[in-house]
């Protein structure tokens, strides 16, 4: 299925995400049928967040394989969509399905490491944490913005003492003469002083940009004592933090490196950002977009051809490295039935030992490397004369061991 990148889709603060998780509880966090994607997202966000609480779990005997990538407690938590002629979706529960994170490990196998394993641990530690402090120091708009239930549509009118009126609607619509959409069915009407809108005005600028600068938005941070606590956090469990991340895309049209003004260029920088030599033994033929972390943290869309039919094969990989902060949500894949899932190892030319999991129309793979977790999804072998050694190709175009700074 489609990729979630619930974190950006979010369109809710953290105060009601956690609100409608204790109204909801973990195991009734379960949309009515039918509804919006919107509402979806939210509802298997607020799952998600709460059960990354549960940390780092050991590798268990069912889903062979599926456990490094499997949110805990998400089996049974997906959907299949289907679109319908009013312009909403049908969404019907899928109980073999689930979400797999490509940005940190979910499970850790007995054998690993205990270096890495400990700064994993961490990591899981550290963002419970994290979740802990934002839920007992919530970053909320003004009560007096804050919509009632029904509310669709709301506008604010300054006075002339200098408040503010703050009308709340059911629906809205286009009005002709004046030239602007206007408010249906009025639910209620509040005064907001000058300082109450300036605060809201701050509130949702600061939401708008998904926090403050200085973090990645996946994090939260909306306040200085927001950032101030992270940082406690991160040295106390001796992580680092990914800040501010750049994006790199071929189809930019400006020229220059920066830009990535070409494919060879895009992978050269990428490369030198967060490699010690060239990721790609054979560079893929299109490169959609990639970004990069100061700490090594990346991510890269990208696609190749299939050489047995010449079609595309959509390609998303991310590295993550062990000792930096993450929840394991920045990018999640809804999958509608991990039973159709096998399991099987694969030997890079490099000597990289990967887990690669094959549906016949999807692909996912991860290994441990040195210094990073790495973990990738292939799209669109459905449509391969030979799914299999187009998953090799892919993976034997990667040089594992240049990845890390």
């Amino acid at each position: 299925m489609t990729s979630l990148q619930f974190l950006k889709a979010l369109d809710a603060d953290d105060r009601a995400l956690l609100d409608a998780a204790r109204a909801l509880g973990l195991t009734e966090a379960r949309p009515a049928l039918p509804l919006r994607r919107k509402k979806l997202v939210r509802t298997l966000l607020i799952a998600a967040v709460l059960l990354s609480l549960l940390g780092v779990t050991a590798y268990a005997a069912d889903f062979p394989g599926l456990r490094a990538l499997l949110l805990p407690g998400s089996q049974g938590m997906a959907y299949h969509a289907a679109d319908l002629p009013d312009g909403e979706r049908l969404l019907t529960e899928a109980p073999d399905g689930g979400m797999l994170s490509l940005t940190q490990p979910m499970a850790l196998p007995e054998d690993l490491d205990p270096r890495i394993a400990v700064k994993v641990e961490n990591s899981a530690a550290a963002w419970a944490e994290w979740l802990a402090w934002k839920e007992a120091h919530p970053f909320e708009e003004p009560e007096v913005f804050r919509p009632p239930e029904g509310t669709g549509f709301s506008e604010t009118a300054e006075n002339p003492d200098g408040s503010y009126t703050v009308a709340f609607y059911e629906d809205s619509r286009w009005d002709e003469q004046a030239g602007r959409i206007v408010g249906v069915r009025l639910i209620e009407v509040r005064t907001a002083t000058e300082e109450e809108y300036a605060a809201d005005r701050h509130y949702k600028e600061v939401m708008g940009h998904l926090g403050i600068a200085g973090y990645d938005h996946s994090y939260g941070v909306y306040d200085e004592a927001g950032a101030e606590k992270l940082e406690e956090l991160a040295a106390k469990y001796g992580l680092a933090l990914r800040r501010e991340r750049t994006v790199l895309s071929p189809q930019t049209g400006e020229p220059g490196p920066e830009n990535g003004d070409s494919l060879e260029t895009l992978v050269e920088l990428l490369s030198e950002k967060t490699c010690s030599a060239p990721l790609f033994n054979r560079n893929p033929d299109r490169i959609d977009h990639a970004s990069y972390f100061q700490e090594g943290s990346f991510s890269l869309s990208y696609s190749v051809a299939d050489a047995s039919s010449g079609e595309e094969l959509s390609c998303y990989v991310c590295s993550s490295p062990y000792g930096t902060l993450s929840s394991g949500m920045e990018m999640l894949e809804m999958e509608g039935d991990l039973t159709a899932f096998q399991s099987r190892t694969h030997t890079a030319p490099d000597g990289t030992e990967l887990t690669v999991l094959f549906s016949g129309e999807t692909a996912y793979f991860y290994t441990w490397l040195e210094k990073s977790y790495f973990a990738g999804r292939i799209g669109g072998l459905g449509r391969s004369a030979a799914p299999e050694a187009a998953v090799t190709a892919v993976l034997d175009a990667i040089a594992f061991t240049h990845i890390g700074v």
